[in-house]
């Protein structure tokens, strides 16, 4: 989200008035994001919860589904900003040996 605001917000030429969460600033910015914002602005007050430490905020399930959903989100803001897509960490990935020719093949690619 915040790399989708400093790509696209534009300073209010009046002072600010209140403190606004960055999910209200990205409706606004991102219209076509307003539905992702409100799907997080909704599960702020448990993630301030958890990040302070309070046990059994979440069940496993929705911290799971917290956790997928940001995932798709990373990547419609890659694609809003004309990004290339990130693999995601448990994504498989050829393991980087330096100074060693890469010799690996592509998963799926045919052997020569």
């Amino acid at each position: 989200a915040a790399a989708l605001l400093a790509a696209r917000a534009r300073p209010a030429p009046t002072r600010r008035n209140r403190i606004t969460s960055v999910w209200v600033l990205l409706a606004a910015v991102a219209p076509e994001l307003d539905e992702w914002a409100a799907y997080f602005a909704a599960g702020a007050s448990k993630r301030a919860a958890a990040e302070a430490g309070i046990p059994r905020v979440v069940t496993a399930r929705e911290a799971d589904d917290l956790l997928r959903a940001a995932e798709e989100f990373v990547t419609v803001v890659e694609t809003a900003l004309g990004l290339a897509h990130q693999p995601a960490l448990d994504e498989p990935h050829r393991p980087l040996r330096l100074g060693v020719p890469d010799a690996t093949p592509e998963p799926g690619a045919a052997a020569a």
